[in-house]
């Protein structure tokens, strides 16, 4: 499959996050793509079922001084694949104690994940990513 196939793909599947993050298209395009293909900064992590099709992914910051889930998405709740991708998230970070940054929106949805590995609320912040929303940042 050609790259470009790919990252449309990807892209397709993470898309609806731009609702909670304004500049996701840009981010996307233009950081994330870019750090993944020159093997610096950031890792696509993806999930897929029997029928190659995307069920889970997560968008991955990998620096000295930063160890972090940037995105994570899943289509299915309660299937076990969320738990998969932040494992394999500690493995490609190497640590079990990566950040992870979660909508104020979309808190509740990960209650149980933050709950199973003791993670802890470290941070609130009002307007970072949109006004009027707060941005919650986990340490696990």
């Amino acid at each position: 499959m050609h790259h470009n196939h790919i990252n449309i793909m990807i892209y397709e599947y993470f898309k609806d996050v731009s609702k909670y993050y304004p500049n996701f298209n840009d981010w996307y395009f233009n950081k994330i793509i870019t750090q993944v293909y020159n093997h610096s900064e950031r890792e696509i992590l993806i999930h897929l079922n029997e029928n190659n099709i995307i069920t889970g992914g997560a968008i991955i910051k990998n620096t000295y001084a930063e160890k972090k889930i940037c995105t994570l998405k899943v289509v299915d709740k309660n299937n076990g694949i969320a738990q998969k991708l932040i494992e394999e998230s500690f493995i490609n970070l190497d640590t079990r104690n990566p950040i992870m940054t979660i909508s104020e929106d979309k808190a509740n949805q990960f209650k149980y994940l933050l709950s199973k590995y003791n993670s802890k609320k470290i941070l609130e912040l009002k307007d970072y990513y949109v006004q009027g929303k707060t941005e919650y940042i986990y340490f696990f």
